[in-house]
């Protein structure tokens, strides 16, 4: 898919689930599936505690302590899975 400016998503993710905690694991966020693109603004909105924070840090593997999968987590021509 491209935007209205042509160009591709910068940012592709789909079907991303984040789970964390040992030794039972917990899903955190499920099913989340975006597009982000160049020079387009986009925010995540939800209730405080419902995951924005993990979820971003998601995407750029930020965190060592959750486990992310992902159908495509890429960014730019990088697959970050």
């Amino acid at each position: 898919m491209t935007s209205a400016y042509g160009s591709p998503p910068l940012l592709e993710v789909q079907n991303l689930q984040v789970s964390a905690g040992l030794p039972r694991e917990k899903i955190i966020v499920s099913d989340f599936t975006a597009e982000f693109y160049p020079a387009e603004i986009t925010g995540i909105i939800g209730e405080s505690g419902s995951g924005k924070t993990l979820t971003t840090q998601a995407f750029a593997r930020l965190r060592r302590d959750i486990k992310v999968t992902a159908q495509t987590l890429r960014f730019g021509d990088s697959d970050l899975m």
